[in-house]
């Protein structure tokens, strides 16, 4: 379960994140303890709501993006989190969300992960549903660890 004094920090965090940025926000160039905060929450939102599949689905839906978020839930040792995202980058052929043929191919993934899931293996999806909560502790751990990198706001 997720801590409320973690979840509080997370948000306001993001909040403050999202405001010191404003309407001009590129993740790729913002400070890396910025980055590193905002792709774990967003990446955490997206797949306890849908599974890595959402990730896929979406308008937005980029590879680059998805490394990233590998690679920041490493930075904050998320180890099992991280595991999940090299589980995902490593067993599934990513489709460009503008190729035709993205969306019926990358609709069987679900599919395919709820049964391996059902047959007792670890995919991707139950490894980060498993690692969720210590994913959002390790986060906010982060933020406490590198609180002098974040937006005044944020740190009160």
């Amino acid at each position: 379960m997720i801590e409320e004094a973690d979840s509080q920090l997370v948000s306001k965090t993001v909040e403050a994140i999202l405001q010191h940025h404003g309407d001009a926000l590129d993740v790729y160039r913002i400070p890396e303890q910025h980055q590193v905060v905002l792709v774990v929450n967003q990446a955490h939102a997206r797949i306890t709501n849908g599974g890595f599949q959402f990730l896929l689905e979406r308008e937005d839906a980029d590879f680059e993006l998805c490394k990233l978020m590998s690679t920041a839930h490493e930075k904050i040792g998320a180890e099992r989190a991280h595991r999940a995202f090299s589980k995902f980058l490593r067993g599934f052929l990513w489709i460009r969300p503008t190729a035709p043929i993205a969306k019926p191919l990358n609709r069987l993934r679900l599919p395919l992960s709820i049964v391996k899931a059902l047959l007792g293996f670890e995919t991707a999806d139950t490894l980060y549903f498993d690692s969720s909560d210590e994913t959002y502790g390790c986060l906010a751990k982060y933020i406490r660890t590198h609180s002098v990198a974040f937006p005044r706001s944020a740190a009160e």
